[in-house]
């Protein structure tokens, strides 16, 4: 960090200075704290070694989860004139990331302002500013200064490769928020286009693109031009296959990766390979509950696609346990259904009539709920209730035209003593 005349207390800072340095390369983090602590508290130690010290040990305490400790360590040597421009500059982007992951945005956001009003800033750290400012206005749900700080980095032609890379990733993920499928598509392209592109940007875009694959499978995509296409066929597993065989993939990708496999899968009647990967995912303990439940929801429909409803109607039954709300109608209707070809019909009952009765569910499963619920009636030999279903059915708006077909069938069975 800086220069210094060789009189014996400096040489021997110096000897100090690299040895806790040794210590932290070797990934001995407690003695390096330890020495870098001996360091900071011995009196002769130019203020420079200190700063140096003091920078170094903030670092340590970051990496251990120590954050106040961190940014007191990297605040006292900021203080000094002594920090070079590089250094004070690579220590306000750290300290900035660390308040933003505290929530404190001010902070953070001055920090970053700061780096990039830097004459001397190196490109590098200004891209990082760049990028870390960006993620933290994706944080606070401002998208569009996201993009913009993100954009920016992009434009500098001294940014190196790898933050460029790391931030079309980041740009993408922003995109994907704002339903821009295309442009999001276009930002991880970018990333496998580029011959110096880091390993994890790669991973990370490799995951990302498999999620878009997941996305346009479970109509997340609300992408209004008529040719609107998936990024791959929808038999294409490649992506979600590298993802599952990456070590240290995060359990959430891994999670949405193999449950996009195996519904390729599944609509391959490839059912014994599908339910391998639906239940791998249902080992894994750190992930959302709506991808716990979807993958509880693709079990249940593949053994109700075998026959085997106690089976479906069990993994209906866990599904419901980490349902939201928008799924939870669906979820429930078809677990009636398990029900119904079970003969369990005061489950069926209540499942059917518990989606009936909720307003905000999609028409349409409301008006096979009815079918079912009529059905369930028609059964029991309670034939008027039954009629009453299946007119209110027949008389549903905003469904397709084969739902309303199913309900004049049903209507017209009845009269004829078919159902």
């Amino acid at each position: 960090m800086a220069q210094f005349g060789y009189d014996s207390a400096v040489q021997r800072a110096l000897e100090r200075l690299e040895r806790a340095r040794a210590l932290e390369s070797q990934g001995k983090i407690a003695a390096a704290l330890s020495a870098y602590t001996e360091i900071v508290e011995t009196p002769d130690v130019p203020l420079e070694i200190k700063a140096c010290a003091l920078a170094h040990r903030g670092l340590l305490h970051a990496q251990r989860g120590a954050c106040a400790q961190a940014i007191r360590d990297w605040s006292a040597a900021l203080e000094t004139d002594t920090v070079p421009p590089d250094w004070r500059a690579h220590l306000l982007v750290e300290r900035g990331r660390v308040y933003a992951a505290q929530g404190a945005y001010p902070e953070a956001l001055h920090d970053f302002a700061t780096v990039l009003q830097m004459p001397d800033a190196p490109a590098e750290e200004r891209a990082k500013a760049l990028l870390a400012r960006g993620l933290a206005f994706v944080q606070q749900d401002d998208l569009t200064r996201a993009i913009h700080d993100m954009t920016a980095v992009l434009e500098m032609p001294d940014a190196p490769a790898e933050w460029k890379a790391r931030t079309l990733v980041n740009r993408s993920a922003v995109f994907m928020q704002q339903n821009d499928w295309r442009q999001s598509l276009a930002d991880l392209d970018a990333v496998f286009a580029m011959p110096d592109a880091p390993p994890d940007a790669i991973q990370q875009a490799t995951m990302m693109r498999a999620l878009h694959q997941a996305a346009f499978l479970w109509g997340a995509s609300t992408d209004t031009e008529d040719d609107a296409q998936p990024p791959a066929p929808l038999t294409d597993t490649s992506d979600h296959s590298k993802v599952t065989q990456m070590p240290n993939a995060p359990d959430n990708f891994e999670a949405a990766a193999r449950i996009a496999r195996g519904e390729m899968l599944m609509a391959n009647n490839q059912f014994e390979d599908a339910l391998a990967d639906f239940a791998y995912v249902l080992t894994l303990k750190d992930i959302e509950d709506t991808l716990r439940a979807r993958a509880h929801i693709y079990c249940a429909r593949l053994y109700a696609r075998l026959d085997d409803y106690e089976q479906a109607r069990a993994h209906y039954t866990e599904a419901l346990k980490f349902a939201d709300a928008d799924t939870e109608p669906v979820v429930r209707f078809e677990r009636g259904s398990s029900c119904l070809a079970l003969d369990d019909l005061a489950q069926a009952m209540k499942d059917f009539t518990a989606v009936i009765e909720r307003d905000d569910a999609p028409a349409e499963v409301r008006l096979y709920a009815l079918l079912g619920r009529g059905r369930i009636h028609a059964k029991q030999g309670d034939l008027d209730a039954a009629a009453v279903d299946y007119l209110t059915a027949s008389g549903m708006e905003g469904v397709s035209e084969e739902a309303q077909r199913a309900a004049r069938t049903m209507l017209v069975g009845l009269v004829f003593g078919v159902v």
